[in-house]
Order: C-alpha cells, then sequence, then structure tokens
C-alpha cells in the first residue's frame, strides 16, 4: 500500500520534462518588453514595435534609459546615444499618453525622468563632440522644465553644460548668462561646487571684459564657498 501512495504522487517524469521545457522556452521579461533587433547592427528597434500607453511602453522607457546611462558610463558613445534617443521618444510618447488619459499622478514623475533622459543624451552628444546637438539636448532639457514648472534640480548642472559648451565656441555672451543661473542656482540649492566652479568662470570672463573689480567680487565668493566647504568637514 504505502508503495502504491507513493506512486500515485510520483509526478509523472513526461509531464515534468513537457513543464520545464515550456518554463526554458519562455522569453525573459526583457525579451518581451524590448522588441529584439534583427541583427547585431539594429540596436534600437522601430518604434512602432511597442505598444503605446501602460506599463509595457514605461518599462521599454526605463530600460532604455539605464542602457544609455551604462554606455555612457563605458564610453560607448553611440551606443549611448542610440539607446538615450529612443528611451526619450518613448518617454514622450508615454507622457503624451498620460495625458491624454488624464493620469495626473504619473505625469510630474515621467517628466523628471525625461529631462534626466534628455540631459544624459546632451551629455553623450558633448563627449562626442558633436556640440550643436549637445546644445540642443540641453536646450530641450530646460524647456521641458521650464513649460512644466518642474522643481528640479537638474537645472543648475544643465545651466553650467551648456555654459561651457557656449564658453568652448567663443560665444562667452551667452556663456556668461548661463554660468550667471548655474551659481544662481547653486547658491539657492546649496550645491557647493556648482557655487564655486561658475563663479570662477565668471570671475574669468569678467577679467576678459577688463573689468576686475567685477571678477574680484566673484573670486572672493568662490574662496569663501571652498573654505565654508572645508570647516564643515573639519
Amino acid at each position: 500500500v504505502a508503495e502504491g501512495v507513493r506512486a500515485d504522487h510520483q509526478p509523472d517524469a513526461d509531464a515534468l520534462g513537457d513543464r520545464r521545457h515550456r518554463v526554458e522556452q519562455r522569453p525573459a521579461l526583457k525579451d518581451r518588453l524590448l522588441p529584439r533587433p534583427h541583427d547585431r547592427q539594429q540596436v534600437v528597434p522601430r518604434p512602432d514595435r511597442i505598444p503605446i500607453g501602460g506599463w509595457r511602453e514605461s518599462a521599454a522607457a526605463n530600460f532604455y534609459g539605464f542602457l544609455g546611462r551604462d554606455y555612457l558610463g563605458t564610453n560607448e558613445l553611440p551606443k549611448a546615444i542610440e539607446h538615450l534617443r529612443y528611451a526619450v521618444q518613448v518617454r514622450e510618447s508615454l507622457i503624451g499618453s498620460l495625458q491624454r488619459s488624464k493620469s495626473y499622478q504619473y505625469l510630474r514623475a515621467n517628466q523628471d525622468i525625461l529631462v534626466w533622459n534628455v540631459q544624459l543624451l546632451g551629455l553623450s552628444y558633448q563627449r562626442a563632440q558633436m556640440f550643436a546637438e549637445a546644445i540642443q539636448a540641453y536646450e530641450k532639457a530646460l524647456s521641458v522644465i521650464e513649460v512644466n514648472r518642474l522643481q528640479s534640480y537638474r537645472a543648475g548642472s544643465i545651466y553650467e553644460s551648456l555654459a561651457r559648451l557656449y564658453l568652448q565656441q567663443k560665444d562667452t555672451v551667452r556663456a556668461e548668462q548661463y554660468f550667471v543661473k548655474a551659481f544662481e542656482s547653486g547658491s539657492k540649492l546649496q550645491i557647493s561646487g556648482q557655487m564655486t566652479s561658475s563663479a570662477i568662470q565668471l570671475g574669468n570672463l569678467a577679467m576678459q571684459k577688463e573689468n576686475p573689480a567685477e571678477a574680484v567680487g566673484y573670486y572672493e565668493r568662490a574662496v569663501r564657498n571652498i573654505e565654508s566647504s572645508r570647516s564643515q568637514i573639519q
């Protein structure tokens, strides 16, 4: 009887093998969410391959955003640009879907992630020496912040990035405008490094305009900020 009971509860080997085969053949989560490229050259699939709206679109935007960030971290700039461009495209589509459905509880978070993705895209362009595209990306990120009235701490670093790009292109007028905004943003949010670096750059620009008094004022602010940061560490 005992052997009969054990035999009754022993799983059928064929059935168990069939279930294991089905599990092994089941695609991974990311493969079900993200369309697979047809070949190695096609890193990013067509935009129409991901359904509009819902959790699939959100997950796809997240995946491509994180992949783009990781490629940027390893300095694989073409891949970073490709993935971040697609992340921005999908995120914008998702935001449009949320606005149409009046799902405002998720809107701000997605707009803030969009700013982050566009900022990373701008940095990718900048490192790839695609300066016109970098400026366009950074200005787009600022536009998202301003139009939607986001309280984003990212604005200051974007101002500084734009200032350095314009300074590199010898456009000192725009460079100064953005360094001022970076300094004001850093002062408001008490971001020490941003305050110090932008103050030094503003001092340098003042010296170029042969305005030593203004330059000294900015240098003194930078020195005070450095000393304040040092005292806090001690």
